[in-house]
């Protein structure tokens, strides 16, 4: 859905549930460490605190994308 068109606010939810959970992804597999490096990168992208501007959507949509399989890929090789 973040592919999508949306509010300003949308967006700044989704930044903050993505930081969040990418954070928990960290603690999670701290001894992990391609896992803590993937996903630092995704914290530091998506963090609402000092937010990334990248002022074209058509350059999200692939990082979009790719966070959202990287979640599913983290979900199935390491189930809770």
């Amino acid at each position: 859905m973040a592919v999508l068109k949306a509010p300003r606010e949308y967006y700044w939810l989704l930044r903050t549930v993505i930081s969040i959970g990418a954070v928990l992804v960290i603690i999670k597999n701290i001894t992990a460490t391609h896992w803590v490096f993937l996903f630092l990168i995704v914290t530091v992208l998506f963090n609402p605190i000092f937010p990334i501007y990248l002022y074209k959507k058509i350059l999200w949509i692939p990082l979009d994308i790719i966070t959202g399989v990287l979640f599913l890929i983290e979900i199935i090789t390491n189930p809770p």
